[in-house]
C-alpha cells in the first residue's frame, strides 16, 4: 500500500509556473457557467490523516488561497472540503489519498445530497 508520506511527496509541486493558467481556465469556465445558469461545485476530497500530515504546507497554503480567490464574488460557486471530513475513517480508503468502493459511495451519497438540496 502507498504510504501516507509517499503519496504526499509524489503530489508535492516544486514550482507553481501553471496556477495561473489554470486559474484563468477555471474562472473562465465558471463564468460562462453561470451566463447559461449552471452552478459549479468544487469539492477536496478526503485523505487518510498519514496523507494529509505530509502534504506540503506552502502548496496547501496555496491551494487554500487560490479556492478562497475563485470563490470571491461569484454566487454560482460552492466549495466544500472533506479532506478532514470526520465521517471518513482507514475503513473507507484504498491507499492513503484514494476511497475504496465504501467511501466513495459515501463521498457519491454526500454530493448527491449537497446536489439535491441546492436544486431545490
Amino acid at each position: 500500500m502507498i504510504t501516507g508520506k509517499t503519496a504526499a511527496k509524489r503530489h508535492t509541486k516544486t514550482d507553481f509556473e501553471m496556477l495561473d493558467t489554470n486559474m484563468d481556465l477555471l474562472n473562465k469556465l465558471i463564468s460562462e457557467s453561470n451566463l447559461d445558469g449552471i452552478q459549479v461545485l468544487l469539492f477536496t476530497p478526503p485523505a487518510r490523516k498519514s496523507y494529509i500530515s505530509n502534504l506540503n504546507k506552502h502548496q496547501l497554503s496555496v491551494m487554500r488561497s487560490s479556492i478562497a480567490d475563485i470563490m470571491r464574488g461569484k454566487t454560482n460557486v460552492e466549495y466544500y472540503d472533506f479532506m478532514n471530513d470526520s465521517r471518513f475513517d482507514d475503513d473507507d480508503f484504498k491507499d492513503a489519498d484514494h476511497l475504496n468502493g465504501v467511501g466513495a459511495k459515501k463521498l457519491t451519497q454526500l454530493l448527491d445530497h449537497i446536489i439535491l438540496e441546492g436544486s431545490r
